[in-house]
């Protein structure tokens, strides 16, 4: 080949061939790759395109699997549908996890139906990597797979799984905090992080969550191990949701008795103004500088008063 015929669509046409064989997402070549690109242009061998807009218009980054091609068309029509930007780009991505998750269970375009889309929700929920959100954004894309003719049942829903008691219980939770409390998005998604595992604990072998279980000593002792290696601001975010699921559960009447209240407390922020607590060393340094002796040395030297009232007088 031409050297002269290297440029950067090469490249991205051997990324994906690479992408095919090794039928990884991310193979080497697409971690790589760019690195050389570079190096090319660096070089004087290869000529870059021109900066272009990061802005892909609902688009994921990642396409992979037998919706790829679809999916450019579902951005397209959920925008002449007037769903907003935000709704436009997550129901792509529940189309993407979708494409991704069909190519690693080998199936095909024709294998999508009502049961398929079933399973998929059911493995999204459960996990390291959690997405309840495609619960609700399966049903989107199941109209238009159902309009583009992808999908020719006619059960009326997909059957979506149970909600897992934990995630039931942390999403009323998280309900409450951003009607009652007004609390953002962010802050009440920081706090059901925090508290998941301890809500966990209590779930009996059913699921169901066991309130009755709930005691001081084990939320202190949850506090402890949680906030292990966590900086002071950390744990003080950690305490703070705990008391806070605590007193929900407290006033929807699933706890029987106020347990918030005899839990550890956030420690107390520091006031700017106030020095910290003098260490051993700083406390040993300022009394080997006070000289005990100065004020018997002073006392000793000092002329008598009535010498001192006459050579006044006499001045």
């Amino acid at each position: 080949m031409d050297p002269a015929d290297l440029d950067e669509d090469l490249v991205d046409d051997y990324i994906e061939a690479e992408r095919q064989r090794s039928g990884s997402i991310v193979p080497a070549a697409f971690q790589y790759l760019p690195l050389v690109k570079r190096l090319f242009a660096d070089q004087g061998v290869m000529v870059l395109r021109g900066p272009v807009s990061r802005d892909r218009h609902g688009l994921p980054r990642l396409l992979v699997g037998p919706l790829s091609a679809v999916i450019v068309d579902l951005v397209a029509w959920l925008r002449s549908e007037g769903d907003a930007r935000g709704t436009v780009a997550s129901t792509a991505c529940t189309a993407a996890r979708l494409s991704a998750w069909m190519a690693t269970e080998g199936l095909a375009v024709e294998c999508l139906n009502d049961k398929l889309l079933s399973r998929f929700v059911a493995a999204q929920t459960r996990g390291v990597g959690q997405h309840p959100s495609s619960a609700r954004r399966i049903v989107t894309v199941r109209k238009f797979l159902l309009a583009s003719g992808l999908v020719t049942e006619t059960v009326s829903e997909v059957e979506v799984p149970p909600t897992v008691p934990v995630s039931e219980c942390l999403e009323r939770w998280g309900q409450y905090l951003r009607v009652e409390r007004g609390l953002g998005p962010a802050t009440v998604g920081e706090y059901q992080r925090w508290v998941r595992a301890f809500v966990t604990g209590l779930s009996g072998p059913d699921g169901v969550i066991c309130w009755d279980q709930v005691e001081t000593r084990g939320v202190n002792r949850y506090v402890a191990e949680q906030g292990r290696g966590y900086s002071l601001a950390s744990r003080r975010h950690l305490v703070t949701a705990l008391r806070s699921l605590l007193s929900w559960a407290w006033v929807t009447a699933q706890l029987d008795r106020p347990v918030a209240a005899m839990g550890l407390r956030p420690p107390p922020r520091r006031s700017a103004d106030l020095p910290r607590a003098l260490n051993p060393s700083q406390v040993a340094a300022i009394q080997a500088a006070a000289d005990t002796t100065m004020s018997a040395y002073s006392l000793t030297c000092r002329p008598p008063y009535d010498l001192m009232c006459r050579s006044v007088s006499a001045s």
